[in-house]
């Protein structure tokens, strides 16, 4: 009889346990469910939009989607917009080029009241296409231009050119963003 009751106080115990895991995972659950549904109900769409020298129309065009937000503008968020504001580092290719034009657009979807920080880049094979790309993009009105240094990934081996957005700079479509030394294009939604 004493055993019987000793089992059933293990078994109310363990009933416990798993009641209270199954509580905090719940609550861990609709915690960030409700995040996103709060980022999404949020959120919004913008199209970067490229139109560059047509000499430039078979290179690879990528935007790289940084962040939601301003990097300056991080310390006067809120936790919740912290999170809305975490590094993405997403990389997106830009479309194919529509028309005769070497036009190509993407769309990227982001917490509006933040905004939108991203860089455009373009790959190709060697340092030397690389300077001609330069040439090109500065012809194209693109500024604050960088190398990588040659790189090896899926069998494959590039040079990335690095550029802001022709738009950015002022009283263009896109404002500056500074990070530790960097440059990149800001998109904030009027």
């Amino acid at each position: 009889m004493v055993m019987l009751a000793v089992d059933a106080l293990d078994l109310l115990a363990a009933t416990g346990l798993v009641a209270a895991l199954a509580a905090a995972i719940t609550g861990a659950v609709v915690a960030k469910s409700s995040e996103w549904v709060q980022w999404r109900a949020g959120s919004d769409k913008h199209t970067i939009e490229l139109t560059l020298h047509p000499d430039l129309g078979g290179y690879e065009w990528n935007v790289l989607h940084i962040r939601d937000g301003n990097d300056e503008d991080m310390a006067g968020l809120s936790e919740r917009e912290k999170w809305f504001a975490r590094l993405r580092n997403t990389i997106r290719p830009l479309g194919e080029a529509s028309g005769e034009s070497a036009r190509r657009t993407v769309t990227l979807r982001f917490y509006r009241p933040l905004g939108l920080q991203f860089k455009c880049f373009l790959d190709v094979e060697n340092h030397e296409v690389a300077e001609e790309a330069w040439r090109l993009l500065e012809a194209s009105g693109c500024s604050e231009l960088d190398l990588t240094d040659e790189r090896r990934e899926n069998g494959r081996t590039f040079v990335r050119v690095w550029f802001l957005h022709p738009d950015t700079k002022d009283g263009g479509r896109y404002r500056i963003a500074r990070k530790s030394g960097k440059i990149n294009s800001f998109f904030y939604p009027v």
